[in-house]
């Protein structure tokens, strides 16, 4: 349904592709419509998540004791009762907390609580967690190879900030292996999962370089 989002959004515009960049749940939709309708995608940039394959290839104990919270959003209500106590104390203090000291402003902060707090918005949140996790996990578990035809055959860059807190290292080891497709990967050691905000300069920089053409 988000990849007919997408598409959908392309033919809107009266256009016949377009540059698709995501990050997190954005990159995992952004690899899902190159994958599925390479005809739309000119380009590709996903950030800090990796394509499923290459998840399942990785995934390793310690990248799921890093993953706790999606096994958390399995549960019924209890996941939306704590992330609205305190005013979305736990909110404020993941973004606090997760990067570097500045990154997130006050404001910032404010219209992120702002949006959690439409009707629907937190339980539509989680649900990308409890609609998706239990197909991830299966094939995590069952390690089956990467079809050929699953291939991302579109040009695309891939950016990972190396201290993430949820995504270690080890999770995105060969991306470029699943590409068939000019591929460019930009790796930062001082960004972490947020690495758009971390570090603007330099992932403007590595956008406009990869879209130049």
């Amino acid at each position: 349904r988000l990849v007919d989002d997408v598409t959908g959004l392309i033919r809107h515009f009266g256009a016949s592709e377009a540059a698709i960049v995501g990050h997190d749940w954005g990159a995992a939709v952004a690899w899902a419509v190159a994958q599925n309708h390479p005809e739309y995608v000119w380009k590709l940039a996903a950030l800090q998540v990796p394509p499923p394959a290459v998840w399942a290839k990785n995934v390793t104990l310690k990248q799921l004791l890093k993953s706790w919270y999606m096994f958390f959003f399995q549960l019924p209500v209890l996941p939306e009762w704590v992330v609205r106590r305190d005013d979305f104390a736990a909110v404020e203090k993941a973004f606090r907390t997760t990067a570097r000291p500045g990154t997130f402003t006050d404001t910032d902060i404010a219209v992120f609580k702002s949006a959690l707090r439409q009707p629907g918005a937190v339980t539509g949140g989680i649900n990308y967690y409890r609609a998706n996790f239990g197909a991830r996990l299966r094939r995590a578990w069952e390690r089956k190879p990467y079809a050929r035809e699953e291939l991302i055959r579109v040009p695309t860059l891939f950016v990972y900030g190396e201290q993430d807190t949820a995504i270690v290292p080890e999770t995105v080891r060969g991306v470029g292996d699943y590409i068939d497709a000019p591929y460019t990967e930009v790796r930062l050691g001082r960004s972490g999962h947020w690495v758009q905000q971390e570090s603007p300069t330099e992932i403007n920089a590595a956008l406009l370089r990869f879209l130049a053409d």
